[in-house]
């Protein structure tokens, strides 16, 4: 009898988790909804080449029509806490995706400190310019209040 409560129960839990991803990942650029859907959308953020974009954890803009940046996932983030002293500066990555021009998504992976903190995609060029806020002990459970700085411009 415990035996089934217990399974019924991690069956309850698993499935709670899945929704709460999906309601996560919702934010304009997932495989059920097309690019070019995203750019009718009044939420999307707009920016221009150059501008530095604040993008919320799971949120995307288009860049001028041609680029759809969506803030994916932390991958790490081994920052000094703030109120912390520490030997070195540690590093945040960032998963970053991309659509170009209504095309299908890639993923680039950025750095503030260690490894490369820009790269350049089918002839644009996207920078990681820093991620907010600063670390705290508790910040690696919210991942929905990290905030990436980015900036996109046109390599030709």
């Amino acid at each position: 009898m415990n035996y089934r409560i217990a399974s019924l129960a991690l069956l309850l839990i698993c499935s709670a988790c899945r929704k709460e991803v999906a309601r996560n990942d919702s934010s304009g650029l997932d495989s059920t909804r097309p690019p070019a859907a995203a750019l009718d959308d009044p939420a999307m953020r707009k920016a221009r080449f150059g501008d530095t974009i604040s993008l919320g954890y799971g949120r995307s803009a288009v860049v001028e029509g041609d680029i759809i940046i969506r803030f994916a996932r932390v991958e790490e983030d081994s920052r000094c806490p703030q109120g912390v002293q520490c030997i070195t500066a540690g590093n945040a990555r960032v998963a970053l995706r991309l659509s170009i021009n209504g095309g299908t998504e890639s993923t680039i992976t950025l750095n503030t400190l260690r490894g490369s903190r820009d790269t350049s995609v089918a002839g644009y060029h996207v920078s990681l310019l820093g991620i907010d806020p600063p670390r705290t002990p508790d910040l690696d459970q919210h991942h929905d209040r990290y905030v990436a700085l980015v900036s996109v411009a046109r390599t030709m």
